[in-house]
């Protein structure tokens, strides 16, 4: 995998694109826009980025499933509070570690004091930052809060 910095605010394409090995602008190509607006809406001065859905589309395309991977898995809660974990930490903990070293995936976290989603790579043994940077899976998890992953499964 090789580093690619984002330009813009497109880390999703950006973190795809060195999944898949491929440029960004193919992938635009691909995608039939440059997730500043659609086709199909109005000249809305509105930057729309890409969504997961148009990625795992793209992949499988390309004989690539995106598997969903939670981070914690749990289960709803009526509520609106924190859903309950459906395993004790060390078991999800080593799920995801297990994950994320044996696939290629897309990692889906948040700096720890912010709210935006932030889209990284991973080869299973780094991750590649689009902002710029490559990172060691202990230095990652003390700067993200992780949510998910989008492992890569060979289809064919």
């Amino acid at each position: 995998m090789r580093l690619q910095i984002q330009k813009g605010n497109f880390c999703l394409l950006y973190a795809t694109a060195m999944l898949l090995d491929e440029t960004p602008e193919r992938l635009i190509k691909d995608l039939g826009h440059n997730g500043k607006r659609q086709p199909w809406l109005p000249n809305d001065p509105i930057e729309i980025n890409f969504n997961i859905q148009e990625i795992v589309d793209l992949a499988l395309r390309r004989g690539i499933a995106l598997v969903e991977i939670d981070a914690c898995p749990a289960n709803a809660n009526i509520d609106g509070q924190p859903g309950i974990p459906i395993w004790e930490k060390e078991k999800w903990v080593a799920r995801f570690m297990q994950y994320i070293t044996s696939y290629k995936s897309l990692i889906r976290c948040r700096y720890h004091n912010r709210h935006r989603d932030h889209i990284v790579a991973c080869d299973g043994e780094m991750i590649y930052d689009p902002i710029g940077r490559i990172l060691d899976f202990d230095t990652f998890f003390q700067k993200y809060v992780v949510e998910c992953a989008y492992v890569a499964v060979d289809t064919q």
